[in-house]
């Protein structure tokens, strides 16, 4: 089955990972292999499900990771481990201040799971800009019904591509709200935006 790959800046050397992607395609694996690993910046950790320099899922929860690695592999995709690998400051800080229009995310299968409901919501969060944040509250009057607020904190929850649908961006009326990998990953992503645009 063939789905789409949204792309990231990636941790390892074009070196590295030219010679980890042609090892996978002479095996003959490349069409149905991922990579499943970790990144650490800064003590920030994510975890990143990619096929070659593309990331497909990216989250902050370890056992959400996990669950995707579980449903790929029962789409019968291989799943290889990859070590750790260290991110440098001014590559997330990128990826932070890039927006991805959400006309190309929305082509993701992880994308295709979320109900028409939670869609609608990322694509919303997909137009946040940098630096800026909106209301659980907002978003759901943008949507015409200022009571969906808990609804949209929900879809908040099950986004699949955090960083690049930046739900982090999502806030309470006066306090941040969840944030899949705890509250703290939020505040000092919040945080860092800010650091660089003010």
């Amino acid at each position: 089955m063939d789905f789409f790959y949204q792309s990231i800046p990636s941790p390892l050397s074009p070196k590295h990972q030219a010679k980890q992607i042609n090892s996978t395609i002479s095996t003959g694996y490349m069409k149905n292999t991922l990579f499943s690993h970790a990144v650490n910046c800064n003590s920030l950790i994510f975890y990143c499900l990619e096929q070659g320099e593309h990331t497909i899922h990216l989250t902050f929860d370890q056992g959400r990771h996990e669950k995707a690695v579980r449903e790929l592999q029962k789409k019968s995709f291989t799943i290889l481990r990859k070590a750790a690998e260290k991110m440098q400051s001014t590559t997330l800080e990128n990826l932070l201040m890039q927006s991805t229009p959400y006309t190309t995310l929305n082509q993701s299968l992880f994308i295709h799971h979320g109900t028409s409901f939670q869609q609608q919501v990322w694509q919303l969060i997909s137009q946040i800009p940098p630096g800026a944040t909106q209301t659980y509250g907002h978003l759901a009057e943008r949507l015409g019904n200022k009571r969906l607020a808990r609804a949209v904190g929900q879809a908040c929850n099950a986004n699949p591509l955090a960083l690049l649908i930046p739900c982090h961006r999502v806030v309470g009326l006066s306090e941040l709200g969840g944030f899949a990998g705890g509250a703290e990953i939020k505040k000092k992503l919040l945080q860092l935006e800010a650091s660089l645009f003010f």
